[in-house]
């Protein structure tokens, strides 16, 4: 609980600061969303092991920056990154679905290579599933990630930078929260038969 309401007031509260401080909107914006990234990739470089994620998601923020300056200074761009993001990836996991070549499984790999601690779930998720079990959980991931487009999409657009901030974060850990416990549910009540068969084969 600490964890989320500092994740989600600090934020909030070093745009504020930065705001005031430097008279910009776009420039708290920018590094408000840059420090956490910039963290990453120093643990990572000190390690000598970059995060190709963490890297691809601070070229993607210094993409946003450049695009919000060339309009004129607007946060929206930057505050829009993220949902472009999982909008598109979103759209590619209903696309996979619909032409039966989920992209779960490929993506579950990647995962656990890159990150060795999400191994367990990203083996449930996608390698140790059936096909037919893979294009459900790719097209619950789907739904979610499109959910979250969505709900950072209406925020942006809704509410200000502050605010958009911490609601963002808060939108996003329940979408994500609600998408991996569908896939558990799913995953829970397609084990159910096999489970069901030894002990009724006992009984008899």
């Amino acid at each position: 609980m600490l964890r989320l309401i500092a994740a989600v007031s600090i934020p909030v509260v070093a745009y504020v600061v930065l705001s005031a401080a430097l008279h910009s909107d776009l420039a708290a914006l920018a590094i408000t969303e840059a420090i956490p990234v910039a963290w990453v990739l120093a643990t990572g470089l000190r390690r000598r092991s970059v995060d190709p994620i963490a890297l691809a998601v601070a070229i993607v923020l210094a993409a946003a920056v450049l695009v919000s300056i060339a309009s004129g200074g607007s946060t929206l761009p930057l505050k829009l990154r993220r949902a472009a993001i999982t909008g598109s990836l979103g759209l590619a996991c209903m696309g996979s679905v619909l032409v039966r070549r989920p992209l779960l499984p490929a993506v579950a790999d990647r995962l656990a290579r890159a990150w060795p601690r999400t191994e367990r779930i990203t083996l449930a998720l996608g390698s140790r599933a059936s096909h037919r079990q893979t294009i459900m959980l790719t097209a619950i991931v789907g739904v979610t990630l499109l959910a979250d487009a969505t709900a950072q999409v209406t925020l942006a657009l809704s509410v200000s930078t502050a605010a958009f901030l911490g609601a963002s974060r808060l939108a996003r850990l329940a979408i994500l929260a609600v998408g991996l416990g569908v896939c558990a549910l799913y995953l829970r009540w397609v084990a159910a038969p096999s489970e069901d068969v030894p002990a009724a084969t006992e009984s008899g």
